[in-house]
């Protein structure tokens, strides 16, 4: 009787146990990754056409440990969240349909994404599009646009709310964007406000009656500026210091050595370099 009696305290004790670990695997599952009870919260939002929901629920399926992974179900999730208008969800509906086989779906998802300027559903176009060289040079040309337009958006903000540096490279990706003349706006606020030399030095060569005047502003908010940096990062490749180099250059009266610099940054195509030389 007594060793019944522990078998049946066994059993139940092991019982007890299993619940309680796949209870707790549960609660595990549902207070990770999200917080708690996100699960279903997005579930009922993303019903409910809360786009941003299904986005986030997708990502439970593809990122939660405690679950299998789901790539079917997660790309309908980011598939409707895409056609629906939230095309922050396009590359992520393009790359898993995609891997799935389904091309058709995945080029549809994609090519919302790129023509509303998120650029690596553009990039993830170009890839698919890798044996017809027309289309693969286009969406190149439209990720390196829609790049730009998300650079320029979040200067932009930036400068208007104080950012240091912040309008200096808002009106550099308006150059790089051939909106040359919407970029004085920009190194306007840059200089007379924010005290930025390089938004000073821009000024200068787009404002001739007050050119001696940008200039001496960019000397005067350049001194701690170190321009054998700028000249060590250029010929190391990092064009964008070319044009630091030799805007720093040409403001110390160096405009020989200035060239130097501006036509390896110009070479490499960063089109501030080639601005400044041509001005």
């Amino acid at each position: 009787m007594k060793k019944i009696i522990l078998v049946a305290l066994t059993v139940a004790t092991f019982l007890s146990i299993s619940v309680y670990a796949q209870t707790n695997k549960e609660d595990k599952y549902r207070h990770s990754l999200y917080g708690t009870y996100q699960l279903d919260l997005y579930t009922k939002e993303c019903k409910d056409n809360n786009l941003s929901s299904c986005d986030k629920l997708a990502q439970v399926y593809l990122d939660n440990e405690e679950i299998s992974v789901n790539r079917e179900k997660a790309s309908k999730l980011f598939e409707k969240a895409c056609i629906g208008g939230f095309t922050k969800s396009c590359a992520s509906a393009g790359n898993i349909l995609s891997t799935l086989g389904k091309y058709k779906q995945a080029k549809k998802s994609l090519k919302l994404g790129c023509h509303a300027n998120e650029w690596m559903s553009c990039f993830l176009l170009s890839s698919m599009y890798k044996k017809d060289s027309q289309e693969y040079e286009k969406y190149l040309s439209l990720m390196q646009s829609a790049k730009n337009k998300n650079t320029f958006d979040k200067y932009s903000k930036n400068c208007i709310n104080g950012t240091m540096r912040s309008c200096t490279s808002a009106g550099n990706t308006l150059i790089t964007m051939k909106r040359t003349n919407e970029s004085k706006k920009y190194f306007d606020i840059g200089c007379n406000k924010n005290k930025e030399w390089m938004s000073c030095f821009f000024l200068s060569r787009m404002d001739a009656v007050n050119q001696k005047k940008y200039i001496n502003l960019a000397d005067k908010y350049s001194q701690k500026h170190p321009l054998e940096l700028f000249k060590t990062q250029c010929k190391k490749n990092f064009s964008q210091a070319c044009s630091s180099a030799g805007a720093l250059l040409i403001t110390r009266d160096k405009p020989q050595e200035a060239l130097q610099y501006l036509n390896i940054g110009c070479k490499a195509k960063d089109l501030s370099s080639c601005y400044i030389l041509e001005k």
